[in-house]
């Protein structure tokens, strides 16, 4: 565990009250023009990407999950961090995207590391029974790098043009493409 593992539980519990809040009370943390709105976004989900990374560890006494040392392994995590937070304000603007399509399209973009790592290390141990757990928490952790922005910028700010005609699965696809795109970015950064 990294030292700061406790940032993990502040984070998922900023999601939930801010989700409730918003809920409940259309709740909005700050006002914003649309020119802001965007910067915003951005910035704060690579923010919550980095507060992430800080709560893992590869080896004892360093911070990150790409690498065994904390700097190199932060170095890494722009590869990925970056462009999931350019590329979703992009798809956001162009889809009007609502809070719960964007939950929806990172979860989604979660799936490519959960069924690669955490899914097969938790169905083939003793603990396979809390997979559907581990795959609900990748989720959840995937999603909260794009919805806790929102949490602070109302989605409608991001939205460009008229509201095109998606159906369910044309954003399925969307979040399947981000995924992939974001991954092979990762690994392109990574052999650099």
């Amino acid at each position: 565990k990294s030292p700061l593992w406790f940032l993990d539980i502040l984070l998922l519990l900023s999601l939930l009250i801010g989700f409730w809040l918003r809920e409940r009370f259309q709740w909005q943390f700050v006002t914003l023009s649309r020119t802001q709105a965007g910067t915003v976004f951005i910035v704060l989900s690579w923010l919550v990407g980095m507060l992430y990374e800080l709560t893992l560890s590869e080896s004892p006494g360093n911070m990150g999950g790409l690498h065994d040392k904390t700097i190199p392994s932060f170095i890494l995590a722009q590869g990925f961090y970056i462009p999931f937070a350019v590329l979703s304000y992009f798809l956001i603007r162009k889809f009007h995207f609502s809070f719960r399509d964007v939950f929806l399209m990172a979860g989604l973009v979660s799936l490519y590391e959960a069924l690669q790592y955490g899914v097969p290390r938790t169905l083939f141990s003793p603990l396979f029974f809390l997979t559907p757990l581990v795959l609900a928490y990748y989720v959840v952790v995937y999603a909260q790098f794009l919805t806790l922005p929102l949490l602070v910028v109302d989605e409608t700010l991001l939205w460009h043009g008229d509201k095109p005609r998606l159906l369910w699965w044309h954003k399925v696809l969307y979040g399947l493409v981000l995924g992939i795109t974001c991954w092979l970015t990762l690994g392109l950064w990574g052999t650099v």
